[in-house]
């Protein structure tokens, strides 16, 4: 007896406008190639999102936090590999001996101490960093965006010029175990480099996510926002950041030995 061919089902309109959809679009899925109508299914997929972590964690009022994205963060940690520390140091103490050659920069740089005014503003973007988890830190590799510039403001703040002991200070700060791939600095609990050590780019960027939530706390003193990690137009995990206190959802990350607490305090 031969076998029934049952045709899928495919629907034939735009879920969000109703237009027609064409042939290679109702392959695709149930919506259109307009970009108002994927923006307003993003949309109502966070707001759907949103209310299914508030139901499962307990959380009051969900529409009080506004939503941003940010990116999601690959990989996975691992042990610091040894050729990956020794390359990492062979570079710094080559920079280093250029930085002495040249003299670029040397300039002092200003205090980070944040103004008291700022601090709430500092730990909203904090949280939210802490949710990504450092999906802008991937490209940096074994050099850790360190560049000539950095290494020759060194001896101003730390009285060191000596390219081995330049070295030697930043390798006091590698981790055991950190992300495959990524920056030799990125851990599961961020960057282990303070922030006088970082490259400049590390410490002045700031993804389309992040820009929001500061500029939400500076214009109105947003302190609740509900972050929403996607990938693809998928959404990975979220998280209810309230200040500096965040809630994860799901409360385990997806990552191998990196198991999280329902209720995380970030302490600056």
């Amino acid at each position: 007896m031969r076998g029934v061919y049952v045709a899928a089902s495919r629907p034939t309109h735009c879920s969000v406008c109703s237009r027609p959809l064409s042939f290679h679009q109702q392959w695709a899925g149930d919506i259109c190639d307009d970009w108002r109508c994927r923006w307003t299914r993003l949309d109502r997929a966070m707001e759907a999102h949103r209310r299914e972590a508030a139901r499962e964690l307990g959380v009051r009022q969900p529409e009080v936090f506004r939503p941003l994205v940010v990116p999601n963060r690959p990989g996975s940690i691992e042990d610091l590999p040894a050729k990956r520390r020794a390359d990492h140091l062979k570079f710094l103490i080559e920079l280093s001996m250029l930085a002495a050659q040249d003299r670029v920069g040397g300039e002092k740089p200003g205090s980070d101490r944040p103004h008291p005014d700022s601090r709430p503003r500092e730990a909203l973007a904090a949280a939210v960093c802490a949710v990504c988890g450092g999906a802008c830190c991937h490209r940096a590799g074994d050099h850790a965006f360190l560049d000539a510039a950095v290494i020759a403001r060194f001896p101003a703040v730390n009285g060191i010029m000596d390219p081995s002991n330049i070295a030697d200070t930043y390798a006091a700060h590698l981790p055991a175990r950190s992300f495959a791939g990524s920056c030799v600095y990125h851990t599961f609990a961020g960057c282990g480099l303070p922030r006088y050590l970082r490259a400049d780019i590390c410490n002045v960027y700031r993804c389309s996510g992040l820009k929001q939530a500061e500029g939400w706390a500076r214009s109105d003193g947003t302190t609740h926002v509900y972050v929403v990690v996607r990938e693809d137009n998928r959404i990975k995990r979220s998280a209810f950041i309230q200040a500096d206190k965040i809630r994860h959802y799901p409360p385990t990350d997806a990552l191998p030995g990196s198991k999280r607490t329902p209720y995380i305090k970030l302490i600056r």
